[in-house]
């Protein structure tokens, strides 16, 4: 199953040097060791968790670009898709479902992408936007 994430990431950056390329790459990181289930209007822990793919990232199309570019509008992930199929190899953000996740964004100081790993980084995490994955919903009647 493969979805656009909703909502999507839409965050605005200010500082970044006006002439230094940067790559925007948002991760979703594991932030639990628990698979979680929804009883009594929330989500509480229900087992260990399952073994997480590496493929949790996803690079801003627009990477890389000038610091200009970067500030000079919203920087929005509105483009990323999730799936749950391990098997993957669309390019897509791949989660664990009923596992809890935190987005992070990470702007890095590069203009060759093959270079993310070894070069300067800062990462952001808005804890407001922790979720769990879902794959479908299920409506009490």
């Amino acid at each position: 199953m493969t979805e656009r994430m909703f909502p999507s990431m839409r965050l605005t950056v200010d500082g970044l040097d006006a002439d230094t390329n940067y790559c925007v790459l948002l991760e979703m990181m594991p932030i639990s060791d628990c698979r979680f289930k929804f009883s009594g209007s929330q989500w509480v822990p229900a087992g260990g968790a399952e073994p997480q793919s590496p493929q949790r990232f996803c690079l801003h199309p627009d990477s890389p670009a000038l610091g200009t570019h970067w500030a000079s509008q919203p920087i929005v992930f509105n483009k990323v898709k999730l799936t749950n199929n391990t098997l993957d190899n669309n390019g897509h953000v791949v989660l664990t479902s009923m596992h809890k996740y935190q987005p992070r964004i990470h702007i890095i100081r590069t203009a060759d992408p093959s270079q993310i790993p070894w070069a300067a980084q800062q990462a952001f995490v808005f804890p407001e936007t922790e979720f769990v994955a879902v794959t479908a919903y299920q409506v009490g009647i």
